[in-house]
Formats: C-alpha cells, sequence, structure tokens
C-alpha cells in the first residue's frame, strides 16, 4: 500500500499503476495534463508509481507543461523530417 499526494488530494494504492491512472483514480485527470512532476521530478504520464510520492500535473499554463509539450514536438518534427528526408543528420 502507498499514498499518492496530489496537493490537497490523497489516495492510497496497493498495486503500482501510472501517473495518468493514479490521477484519474483521484478524478484529477483532464485532456489539459501535459506532464506530472513527482517528487519534484518532471516525468511524462505513463511514469509509474509504486511508493509514497507527491504529484504535480501540468498543463501548458505551467513552465513544465510547456517545456514538455515543445521537447514531445521537437521530437515529432524530427522524425517527420527524418521520414521526408532520409539522408538528413539532426543535431
Amino acid at each position: 500500500m502507498f499514498k499518492v499526494n496530489f496537493g490537497s488530494v490523497a489516495k492510497e494504492f496497493s498495486e503500482p499503476l501510472s501517473v495518468f491512472d493514479a490521477a484519474r483514480e483521484a478524478g484529477l485527470i483532464s485532456r489539459e495534463v501535459l506532464a506530472a512532476g513527482v517528487n519534484g521530478e518532471t516525468v511524462d504520464l505513463t511514469h509509474l508509481l509504486s511508493e509514497n510520492c507527491d504529484v504535480a500535473l501540468y498543463t501548458f499554463a505551467d513552465k513544465e507543461g510547456r517545456h514538455a509539450f515543445r521537447h514531445t514536438a521537437s521530437h515529432v518534427l524530427a522524425q517527420a523530417v527524418k521520414r521526408l528526408y532520409p539522408e538528413v543528420k539532426l543535431a
């Protein structure tokens, strides 16, 4: 059994689960959530939780959420460029 604190909301879980699933169980997930902070470390929503932790959910309105969105978008753009121009070198 472990406890996940979402600020003012706390929830206990018996099995490891993703940040997304934990937030959904706590009724806090929405389409605007882009990333999360687990004990101060920015992670994606598939990050597994298995011990007591503090979780913050980030949207585009948060600095961390904007960073995660832009970082992911840069990878998507790089993949698109590689598909169009396979010989290109990414830096």
